[in-house]
């Protein structure tokens, strides 16, 4: 017998903000069932995407962590209980979005991934494998990962290159003197069976603080690591991704509150081969400037959105140029209001491969606003009486 678990959402927030949610459990029993777990960093697999479609998505999740012994710099310090809570409502956020391939932010490590692919089967039937190659982030702990419908050709890899900044002709205004490894980083390579050609993606988190002067130098090393890694994907034939929280602003497609960049992370990362003509699209650019943002920060501290002056577009998703040709749809999936899931939102891109196309659409994925979900884990039956324990102190 099964656990059904029916949520209500009010129209304003779709479920995401708890103390608008009630729950209604009916509990009968639950049949035991084999866990699903991410397989860090996974296997080589002969394996074709054949589909003539394909949804590709960056999503910085804010602390996918457990709340168990967390540094202090989680959001879930000491918090169990939200860190549950959390991570089915990114469970649910990422059931809507319904993404083939995701590159994930801030996911603590290989079992918080792996509970999050259990979730997603046991609360949603979805089913994904989910791949992590552990980084270097000591600071935070925070790491990358993908979760993916496809099992990608190759295990999930990372690069020791290190990188002296700051670079050549830097404008960050930095006057030290260093070199930086990317912490935070993986690659692997897919194979696109309707265009029989291999898709080399590499996931990112470079360092914070925009307009900082030394962590804009770091940053331009972080992006000169990952040009020097992407070059002989792209020398080879290879199409190419890059997409992650990158933590600057691309100067040549203003964001909704027009962000100046200080640093060359963007023109480094788009002109792979570095002969002066950009080798990638950023894809903000088929989006209008008023739908260009992919974070919320309440510069203000008055714990409320404030609208377009808190909102930029610090998250990208860089596409090899012939492969931009089969973009069919981009947009910023906001299924929830600012910051209540987390302080970014999924940049997503959906390719078609029957057509070459450039389209400038920017309509949403689409999800539901009420669910009625089968639970057939027994792990997950302990997160729905942890979540019901939070709602009942919250209502």
């Amino acid at each position: 017998r099964e656990v059904h678990i029916i949520i209500v959402a009010s129209k304003l927030d779709q479920c995401y903000t708890m103390r608008a949610v009630s729950i209604l459990l009916l509990l009968v029993a639950a049949l035991p069932v084999s866990v699903l777990s991410a397989s860090c960093p996974g296997d080589a697999a002969a394996y074709s995407i054949d589909s003539t479609s394909l949804r590709v998505a960056t999503f910085n999740l804010e602390f996918l962590f457990d709340g168990d012994g967390d540094r202090t710099s989680s959001r879930w310090y000491n918090d169990t209980v939200g860190a549950a809570v959390h991570l089915a409502n990114v469970t649910d956020v990422l059931s809507q979005l319904d993404a083939d391939v995701v590159n994930l932010v801030e996911v603590e490590d290989c079992t918080r991934l792996g509970e999050l692919v259990d979730a997603l089967h046991a609360l949603h039937a979805v089913t994904y494998h989910g791949l992590l190659r552990q980084g270097t982030d000591y600071a935070t702990g925070q790491d990358v990962a993908l979760l993916t419908r496809y099992p990608p050709l190759t295990p999930l890899e990372r690069t020791n290159d290190r990188s002296d900044y700051p670079v050549a002709n830097s404008q960050c205004g930095y006057t030290g003197s260093s070199d930086t490894a990317v912490s935070k980083h993986y690659y692997t390579t897919y194979h696109l069976g309707e265009l029989n050609v291999n898709l080399t993606v590499i996931g990112v988190h470079f360092r914070a603080f925009p307009t900082s002067s030394q962590p804009c130098a770091q940053r331009e090393g972080q992006a000169t690591v990952i040009r020097r890694l992407a070059l002989p994907f792209l020398a080879r034939g290879d199409e190419l991704i890059i997409m992650g929280d990158m933590n600057d602003f691309d100067p040549a497609i203003a964001d909704v509150q027009s962000s100046t960049p200080t640093s060359a992370v963007l023109p480094l990362l788009r002109d792979i081969n570095d002969d002066g003509e950009y080798d990638m699209e950023n894809v903000l650019a088929r989006l209008p400037q008023s739908e260009r943002f992919t974070a919320y920060w309440d510069a203000n501290g008055n714990g409320k959105d404030d609208g377009t002056s808190e909102r930029s577009a610090i998250d990208h998703l860089l596409v090899s140029n012939n492969l931009a040709q089969y973009i069919a749809n981009v947009s910023v999936f906001k299924p929830y209001a600012a910051g209540v899931v987390s302080d970014h939102w999924p940049l997503v891109v959906d390719f078609d491969f029957s057509l070459m196309t450039t389209s400038t659409t920017t309509s949403e994925p689409q999800g539901s606003k009420s669910a009625a979900i089968t639970v057939t884990s027994p792990p997950l039956i302990a997160l729905v009486f942890t979540i019901a324990t939070a709602l009942a102190t919250m209502l």
